[in-house]
């Protein structure tokens, strides 16, 4: 479960699958300049918030787990429609059509695969040495 933080506004919890789909759909909103509305059921007693989408508050999207969920492009475009409509985004239900995807298949975030990489090429350095014939070619 991870946290969507609009401004100072108290956060909303949101699990890491919307949470990825949501920050697609704002970050391309907000990087074309189309500020929107956005509806979102918190689970609170209170049940909604709606927020004014800008680029000026400051977003934080804050993911739980350590692997980001594949995307599903159909829901990305729902989305998109949505939050192009006149009624602003309202987090819609994942479509079970994903393009041949399964829904909970992950793929490491890009911090991890660098991460990895970084552990790879410093093992690299310590095994190699001026005797290594490979050692400077």
């Amino acid at each position: 479960m991870g946290l969507f933080i609009y401004g100072t506004s108290p956060s909303i919890h949101l699990e890491d699958r919307v949470l990825a789909h949501l920050r697609l759909v704002v970050m391309n909103k907000l990087r074309r300049s189309e500020p929107f509305m956005l509806d979102i059921d918190t689970g609170e007693i209170a049940g909604r918030r709606s927020l004014w989408m800008h680029a000026s508050v400051p977003i934080q999207f804050h993911f739980h787990g350590s692997r980001e969920p594949r995307i599903n492009h159909h829901w990305v475009e729902q989305l998109m429609r949505a939050a192009n409509g006149a009624s602003g985004l309202t987090l819609l239900p994942e479509p079970d059509d994903t393009a041949g995807y399964p829904r909970h298949t992950e793929r490491p975030r890009s911090r991890d695969v660098s991460r990895q990489s970084n552990k790879i090429a410093s093992n690299t350095a310590a095994h190699t040495t001026s005797d290594d014939p490979e050692w400077g070619t």
